[in-house]
């Protein structure tokens, strides 16, 4: 007798072969057997009418802290099928920071992650594992920010490392990769990744090399420059032999700042063709969400949050803001416009704690504006400086869904949901996979059930090496299994009240335990696992 058995469903095994009905038993948090005869178990569910896919992967998520965050955070995972996530990203990780910046970065990074009630110092990744590793719900891979490194050993300022601070950077990078870190993540428009050079990128990257890692990145632009900053990020990897991913990887909807997907697959395959080892991934969204404060250029948030404050707080420096924000003309490498992109009607401040700032939450800045009858930059002013440089937004009209529907067609596109568990979420927090099955599936019929599975599952897993543990519905791996309705899963995309369920999830279970049933959290015994890369030494 098998501890589960799960009986008469449609197993989409994540290998992209078509659909097949069979019986599954579990014993000991792994797939025992797969079968058309008949079996039992102690716990017998019936998924006739259902689906059956391996657990999905989210190759890109914010949710660093998840296990210690409060929901409806802590359930937005499992609610729309995840079992496993890669965090870390964008060069922002929770892990490891010391010396006497670790304020500074905490500040600047609680926007995208939340926040916790525990002490947040987390000196290595070791000693942050040893905290989370009991109260996990779900399975964890971790990347290490290279903004967390550098902050660690030279703050937020504008300069190229010193020998002295290189060398220590990369001793803390080391170590989190012997403590089970995949590699590492770079954020080449965020603080402080923009203000770094290639010399860094290239040391990390050969330390990542030894230890058979992989390099995600968020990288320089999504715009007109993209693919000079495509061929910058491929360099790294075509001149050290390292794994590289772009993380969602494509561009804007708006073509006077953005280019085709056309154009970045034809360059993506390119390269492959020339043996680079590349993959990407991108969310089902129009709509983007990053910190508020990526609103100001760069060079005027040198030192951090307490340097965007002494300028926005000064009349003279605000006046010189908001006149190369509002300069169609004005770019810079590694930053990105979004205010001439998609205009202040498409930017909504979210994430606001200041009692003075509550009326503006659902509104956009020029909304905010109209109503205080004040120019936009200076609503864009008020809110950061109440909030203490603090806050997060969402741009609407950012990408479009033609554009998502082409990327989806490349085979080694994979599904990251790059939601931030902080305030009034995206909705891609909670739906991301869901909508991808329910939308691009089903509704628009962009691929078949089972390639869009490999791109949440297989696919992922191999790129991460971790497919002979998950990734597959096949005997002898993890039993993370999610158990859904074709016919109506489906996201619930409300930027208002973001927080809600999906449809069609009907069951999830996580290394072999059911996690997720009924549309509610198995809170009883946290089952997920640290999934370390198997080279540590």
């Amino acid at each position: 007798m098998y501890d589960t058995v799960i009986l008469n469903g449609t197993l989409v095994d994540g290998t992209k072969v078509l659909p097949y009905k069979k019986n599954i038993g579990l014993t000991n948090g792994k797939i025992a057997i797969i079968t058309e005869a008949p079996i039992t178990g102690k716990e017998i569910i019936d998924a006739s009418d259902k689906w059956v896919s391996p657990g999905f992967i989210d190759i890109h998520s914010h949710g660093d802290l998840m296990p210690l965050l409060d929901e409806p955070y802590a359930s937005s995972r499992l609610m729309q099928g995840i079992t496993t996530e890669v965090v870390g990203q964008c060069g922002i990780s929770s892990y490891p920071y010391e010396g006497k910046h670790k304020e500074g970065w905490k500040t600047y990074i609680s926007p995208l992650l939340g926040d916790i009630h525990e002490p947040w110092d987390f000196s290595s990744l070791g000693s942050y594992i040893d905290l989370i590793e009991n109260k996990m719900k779900h399975n964890m891979l971790f990347l290490i920010g290279h903004g967390a490194l550098r902050c660690s050993v030279a703050g937020f300022e504008d300069r190229p490392l010193t020998t002295e601070e290189l060398n220590s950077m990369g001793a803390l990078y080391e170590q989190s990769l012997k403590e089970g870190a995949f590699g590492l993540s770079l954020g080449l428009s965020y603080l402080p990744g923009v203000f770094s050079n290639e010399k860094e990128f290239y040391f990390l990257a050969e330390i990542t090399k030894k230890y058979d890692g992989i390099i995600m990145a968020h990288i320089k632009s999504h715009g007109l420059d993209m693919l000079r900053a495509i061929a910058d990020f491929v360099s790294i990897g075509e001149d050290t032999g390292v794994k590289i991913h772009i993380s969602h990887c494509r561009s804007y909807k708006n073509r006077d700042f953005g280019i085709s997907p056309e154009e970045i697959l034809a360059k993506i395959n390119c390269e492959r063709r020339r043996g680079i080892s590349i993959t990407i991934d991108q969310h089902p969204y129009t709509a983007g969400s990053t910190f508020l404060n990526q609103l100001i250029p760069p060079m005027l948030r040198e030192d951090g949050t307490e340097g965007l404050l002494k300028v926005l707080e000064n009349e003279e420096h605000s006046k010189v803001c908001r006149e190369k924000i509002e300069n169609p003309d004005y770019r810079i490498e590694g930053w990105d416009n979004f205010v001439q992109c998609v205009g202040w009607h498409n930017i909504f401040p979210m994430v606001l704690q200041s009692p003075e700032n509550k009326n503006y939450i659902g509104k956009s800045i020029q909304e905010c504006s109209d109503l205080d009858g004040v120019i936009p930059f200076e609503i864009l002013r008020r809110i950061l400086v109440r909030e203490k440089g603090k806050g997060s937004m969402v741009v609407k009209e950012m990408f479009a869904e033609e554009d998502i529907s082409e990327l989806l067609l490349d085979e080694e596109t994979y599904i990251g949901s790059d939601g931030l568990p902080s305030g009034e979420a995206h909705p891609r927090l909670y739906g991301s996979f869901p909508k991808v099955l329910g939308y691009y599936g089903r509704e628009k019929r962009i691929l078949s059930i089972e390639n869009l599975i490999y791109k949440m599952t297989f696919g992922p897993a191999k790129r991460l090496d971790i497919h002979e543990e998950k990734g597959r519905i096949k005997e002898g791996l993890d039993g993370d299994l999610v158990i859904f309705d074709y016919n109506t899963i489906m996201d619930i995309e409300d930027y208002v009240n973001s927080a809600q369920k999906p449809v069609g999830i009907e069951l999830v279970l996580v290394n072999g335990e059911i996690a997720y049933r009924n549309q509610e959290v198995q809170y009883d015994n946290p089952r997920g696992k640290v999934v370390k890369n198997k080279r540590t030494e």
